[in-house]
């Protein structure tokens, strides 16, 4: 039959028997039902409470709408679950200003199989609900509370060792918050570096209630054994900043808050 068709009709109808197929194809791919079953599955994470077993930093920001410290705040700290029913661990927190270190922070969570994280904090009675995410090293947190605005996100720490020699080189970091004293905000970029015996020197760029300037530092850290850090920074006005630290992500990262009685400032840094 195809001997009698011209070479022109043949190419003809050899595009059109490519487009039909192409708009089968499209077909399947679109209407429901007619993609074959392994296909059309989705994989779902399935979570245990040992799934949260180790160490990870914290920092739960946000605002407390009543009581005695009513206003902005803020912590950074290491918590370490058993893989059960309990964690435990030390945090640096500001309430309105008012600096707390260390902070214990003890308390019980509950872990579904659809990964839905619940902890309850002992000390002050404060909830958090969340999910855990990212291949199980995050936790995004809410505070379903009335009294407070707040969240929370936890990192898996996954460190094997840390000291002052191995956060040794180039960091960045960015912090933002309230000065409670001056009813301001303020926020900075610091890009420093720690010379990796205890020294560091720096320059930020900083907004003080809108207001911006470029200031250096110099200034000191230590390592602690639970891979958090303090530093002391000393800006060229003279004004003296503390910050404490929890590293994580193989010391390639850390969150940050100030220590500094009456502000509530939190942020993290990078390595480059």
């Amino acid at each position: 039959m195809l001997e009698s068709v011209s070479p022109v009709s043949l190419r003809v109808l050899k595009t059109m028997l490519r487009s039909i197929q192409l708009s089968f194809v499209v077909l399947v791919l679109l209407v429901p039902g007619m993609v074959p079953a392994a296909e059309a599955q989705t994989t779902t994470a399935t979570c245990s409470p040992a799934d949260m077993t180790g160490a990870w930093v914290t920092q739960p920001n946000g605002f407390f709408t009543q009581g005695p410290v009513a206003g902005p705040f803020g912590a950074t700290g290491v918590l370490i679950f058993d893989g059960a029913t309990r964690f435990g661990g030390v945090a640096s927190s500001s309430f309105n200003g008012h600096v707390i270190f260390p902070f214990g922070a003890d308390g019980s969570y509950t872990l579904t199989p659809d990964c839905h994280l619940a902890v309850f904090e002992e000390t002050l009675r404060i909830r958090f609900d969340g999910w855990l995410a990212n291949n199980k090293t995050e936790v995004l947190f809410f505070e379903p509370d009335a009294t407070s605005i707040s969240i929370n996100h936890l990192q898996r720490q996954n460190i094997a060792t840390c000291s002052a020699q191995s956060v040794g080189g180039i960091w960045t970091m960015v912090v933002s918050g309230y000065n409670i004293i001056t009813q301001g905000r303020y926020a900075s970029d610091t890009h420093m570096t720690l010379d990796g015996k205890g020294g560091l020197t720096g320059t930020a760029f900083v907004s003080t209630d809108g207001l911006i300037t470029e200031n250096k530092y110099t200034g000191t850290y230590t390592v602690n054994q639970d891979c958090s850090m303090n530093f002391q920074l000393l800006e060229d006005t003279g004004l003296v900043l503390g910050y404490y630290a929890s590293l994580f992500d193989n010391t390639n990262q850390f969150y940050v808050i100030s220590n500094n009685e009456g502000l509530v400032l939190l942020g993290y840094a990078k390595r480059p």
